[in-house]
């Protein structure tokens, strides 16, 4: 397993804490494709997540991805799915929130 998300990824601490489970949800959705589930439920849920095609963040999230490996694309970026490399970034990501959830639970 790919080590803690912060220190993987090298992210500063002072993103919100809503930033982890969203990433965690986008990611899922390219998940799900790789595993040929529902691919109209999956554009809805990207737009719902990222915004829509003809806004520039839709792209800015899609290229991020693209740069980092964790999604491979065929004809175009928008049908994308998730690749080995973006399987550990979200096992990785649940895993860290999972000890960030630990360490508020023990105190």
């Amino acid at each position: 397993m790919s080590e803690p998300f912060n220190s993987e990824f090298d992210l500063c601490g002072c993103l919100p804490e809503e930033f982890k489970p969203w990433l965690v949800q986008v990611l899922e959705v390219f998940h799900d494709r790789k595993l040929g589930k529902n691919w109209d439920e999956s554009w809805s849920k990207l737009v719902e997540l990222i915004g829509p095609q003809d806004e520039l963040p839709y792209w800015a999230v899609l290229a991020w991805f693209d740069m980092n490996g964790w999604i491979e694309h065929g004809g175009n970026i928008s049908g994308s799915w998730l690749t080995d490399v973006g399987a550990d970034a979200l096992n990785s990501v649940r895993a860290d929130i999972a000890k960030e959830q630990s360490e508020v639970t023990d105190g």
